[in-house]
């Protein structure tokens, strides 16, 4: 089947105009087609660009920490413990305004990654404590590909920094926490 294209320009945001060309496409996919003759700029102008690694992406390690039980204090009891028994799920993250699919850039992470082991911290008489997680994260530096049009795509055009957590939380760990340091259920702050 034969899908007529009309010609249309759209004049985009920033004062360009984007034109698409009139003409058959010898396809029964008229959305194939028309990926096929504009590349990656049908693709990020349909709000689905493909991000890359900048060089080598730079990637390091960093971490978030997050508290993971409420605070218990043992008083005058000769000892108490806490543990952990819900599970949480940490995912990837890109500090700016705009949708940025994932991608792993080729390094061992994921998407996501949800805690699922049970962890037990013991203290002493007047004692608080509580379990705190670290989630071990690759962060690396990706943008579009340079022949994306910046002016059709809503998504930001980079670089950017993605942190993603490392594929079974390697070089994370639970550890306990005691007194002050114990914050509240649900804190946490990052370790760059």
């Amino acid at each position: 089947m034969n899908f007529k294209w009309i010609s249309l320009c759209i004049v985009a945001q920033l004062g360009q105009t984007l034109c698409y060309p009139s003409g058959d496409l010898q396809t029964t996919n008229p959305a194939l087609g028309a990926r096929q003759i504009f590349g990656n700029n049908f693709i990020c102008c349909m709000g689905d660009c493909v991000y890359q690694l900048v060089g080598n992406g730079d990637p390091h390690q960093n971490y978030f920490h997050k508290q993971v039980t409420q605070n218990v204090n043992c008083g005058s009891a000769a000892g108490c413990a806490v543990t952990k028994l819900e599970t949480y799920t940490i995912s990837y993250s890109v500090d700016v305004h705009g949708v940025v699919p994932f991608i792993n850039g080729g390094f061992t992470v994921s998407e996501s990654w949800t805690s699922g082991e049970t962890y037990t911290c013991n203290g002493t008489p007047g004692e608080a404590l509580c379990v705190w997680l670290k989630v071990a994260h690759t962060a690396y530096t990706i943008k579009l590909p340079s022949d994306a049009n910046p002016s059709c795509t809503n998504q930001p055009y980079g670089p950017l920094v993605i942190e993603s957590p490392n594929t079974d939380n390697q070089g994370g760990e639970y550890y306990c926490v005691t007194g002050s340091a114990c914050r509240g259920l649900g804190q946490g702050y990052w370790e760059r």
